[in-house]
């Protein structure tokens, strides 16, 4: 459904993804790994079609998958690390600040070719 329509997949998938990561939520721990496949899974299509879905909650996505680099859990610490790789693939870190907009790089990859 990603792929289909980021625009109406994406809420309802992240607000999952959240719950599932976050420390309070003990009944969800199990559906962790899961959380973080979603979250893999959503980023391309997510940033291709409108960015800001992403990119607004990146930094508690970010503060909530950090604990997932658990050395007692192999498969967490794997797609940790996956969904972490998928986000600097896509989103550009470091580097100068004449960095090109991420926005605007993603919609003139859509149009096919370099603005």
């Amino acid at each position: 459904l990603t792929q289909i329509d980021p625009a109406r997949a994406s809420s309802p998938l992240i607000d999952f993804s959240l719950r599932a990561l976050d420390v309070s939520s003990v009944n969800l721990s199990h559906q962790a790994p899961a959380a973080l496949s979603a979250l893999s899974r959503l980023l391309q299509p997510g940033l291709r079609r409108d960015p800001s879905i992403i990119l607004s909650r990146l930094p508690e996505i970010l503060r909530l998958t950090l604990a997932g680099i658990d050395s007692n859990d192999q498969s967490k610490t794997l797609r940790t690390l996956i969904f972490y790789r998928n986000l600097v693939m896509w989103v550009p870190v470091g580097g100068s600040a004449n960095l090109p907009n991420v926005y605007e790089s993603i919609k003139a990859l859509d149009r096919g070719g370099a603005d």
